[in-house]
């Protein structure tokens, strides 16, 4: 397996896409998933000059001999959430795609659709992130670009009454949280281009992985990567959480995965949105609130060893 990790591990420090593909470059990564930002980044993916920006991260991209292998819609991705102007988000995936399919990036993740109107009953919910996807399926085509559907975790699956007891069953029951309902899906779409990614960390605050991975089987076609300590997503580096890697590393031979190890392990120095809404507060001097840049550097230089000690471990690492 080649080892890759995400752009958004540098959101918090570069101001553009390419300055983040150097910082991965420089701590030893060639294989990149390319994060799409909406605003506040040079390149302004999402504005009227947008292929420009996409043709400076090509070039820069080939200047350091760095490979976009993979990619995530934007966050903000449900059509159906609440206050949602859906020709918008509409819109910003069918960039994303074409932003993709220009870079020869083969493999977009995409989280599941929800909404209270079909969330509650697993027919009702495949049946309507069906035809979304194939709502897709002519830009994705034309792009060459596959649609990963991503497992979630349970936790936030799940839903609260206005009494604050859950619903029962969970409100967003079928939002990929095991192997075997994301492979039901995938199976039940019945698309060429669509299959699966699996999130270690997502599936960790779940419980035990090996069986959801195997089952995934060939389905399986990309990885985010990345440890917690159950309670919450906190996307931390290997060894920071409660994952088993022993139990990760025979379900991917297991099943003869063949896609790239990629980490999303970009919230580890507590500098993204998830640590730093719950970091404690201080109203004076605040220079030490974030790592500086050249920590953060030397933390993706001790990512990747660990990813390679992972994979090495196994014999399966590959330059």
């Amino acid at each position: 397996m080649k080892l890759a990790t995400t752009t958004a591990d540098f959101n918090k420090y570069c101001s553009s896409i390419c300055d983040s593909i150097s910082c991965v470059a420089e701590a030893g990564f060639r294989y990149v998933d390319l994060d799409f930002p909406k605003t506040g980044k040079e390149e302004d993916l999402f504005g009227d000059d947008w292929k420009r920006g996409v043709q400076k991260i090509k070039d820069h991209a080939d200047r350091l001999g760095v490979q976009l292998v993979q990619s995530h819609v934007l966050a903000q991705q449900n059509l159906f959430g609440p206050n949602v102007d859906e020709k918008t988000v509409r819109g910003d995936i069918i960039r994303c795609i074409e932003i993709c399919g220009m870079l020869g990036i083969p493999n977009m993740v995409m989280h599941a659709q929800r909404s209270d109107e079909f969330s509650f009953v697993m027919e009702q919910w495949m049946e309507a992130n069906r035809a979304v996807l194939y709502s897709f399926a002519p830009y994705f085509e034309e792009a060459g670009v596959n649609i990963l559907m991503e497992n979630g975790p349970l936790k936030h699956a799940q839903a609260f009454q206005p009494d604050g007891k859950p619903y029962d069953p969970p409100k967003y029951y079928c939002s990929s949280t095991s192997g075997a309902i994301l492979k039901d899906f995938v199976d039940y779409v019945d698309h060429p281009m669509v299959h699966a990614c699996w999130d270690t960390g997502h599936a960790n605050m779940n419980g035990p992985q090996y069986d959801d991975i195997v089952t995934l089987g060939s389905q399986l076609r990309a990885l985010h990567v990345h440890d917690n300590r159950e309670a919450m997503d906190e996307h931390g580096l290997p060894y920071f959480g409660t994952l088993n890697w022993d139990e990760v590393m025979h379900a991917l031979i297991d099943s003869n995965y063949q896609g790239y190890f990629t980490f999303e392990a970009c919230c580890s120095f507590g500098c993204e949105k998830i640590l730093d809404r719950n970091k404690r507060q201080f109203h004076g001097d605040t220079r030490l609130y974030r790592p500086n840049k050249a920590l953060k550097i030397e933390l993706e230089k001790f990512l990747y060893q660990v990813g390679k000690h992972i994979l090495t471990s196994y014999d399966c690492f590959e330059e």
